[in-house]
């Protein structure tokens, strides 16, 4: 009986910790550690001038810079991966110089999705943004992040992108019968 429950717990811890699943990412490179691989580069309004470049500052960043009367960009990237109602996903940013009536955005595409950040005239920092998924997404979702300003000049430097996802209702009844398999143990 011991032998079998051991085994028993073993299975369940596994299952639990989702080892032996697929390691799927949500999106491709979302540290920016060493370049801008996965990520497309867009221009949203052309009407100003705009660099984005990958950058070493802040550990690697896309840095995104925009000025002009308007100026918008953005880099973007497809899910690699489906994402359930309740997961989340965390930007981190610094940014600098900010420009009246300016922001950075998460846009989950299509298009329903818009998280604001705005920045005053001159404002500088760190800031985050955290996206709750009120619905499930398939994969291939449009992930965007970008900046504006209007009128002025903006540099942000985009740091990381953090996935949390929910945990699955399977992983969570796997939990409660490992403890049950415990508290079994604990009382034979």
């Amino acid at each position: 009986m011991k032998k079998n429950f051991g085994l028993i717990l073993a299975v369940v811890t596994m299952l639990a910790c989702g080892i032996g699943e697929a390691n799927a990412t949500l999106l491709q490179n979302m540290e920016f550690e060493t370049d801008l691989t996965g990520w497309s580069i867009g221009v949203v309004n052309p009407l100003g001038s705009w660099d984005v470049q990958w950058s070493n500052e802040y550990g690697g960043s896309a840095k995104m810079y925009i000025s002009g009367t308007p100026a918008q960009t953005n880099v973007s990237q497809a899910t690699q991966i489906a994402m359930k109602s309740g997961d989340k996903i965390t930007v981190d940013v610094f940014h600098s110089d900010m420009g009246n009536f300016s922001n950075w955005a998460l846009v989950i595409e299509p298009g329903e999705t818009q998280v604001l950040l705005y920045g005053a005239g001159g404002s500088e920092g760190y800031d985050s943004i955290t996206w709750t998924a009120v619905r499930d997404y398939d994969p291939g979702t449009l992930i965007s992040i970008g900046c504006a300003v209007w009128p002025g000049s903006s540099t942000t430097w985009v740091e990381s992108l953090t996935y949390t996802p929910v945990p699955e209702p399977a992983t969570i009844a796997l939990l409660g019968l490992g403890g049950l398999l415990l508290r079994r143990r604990k009382h034979s």
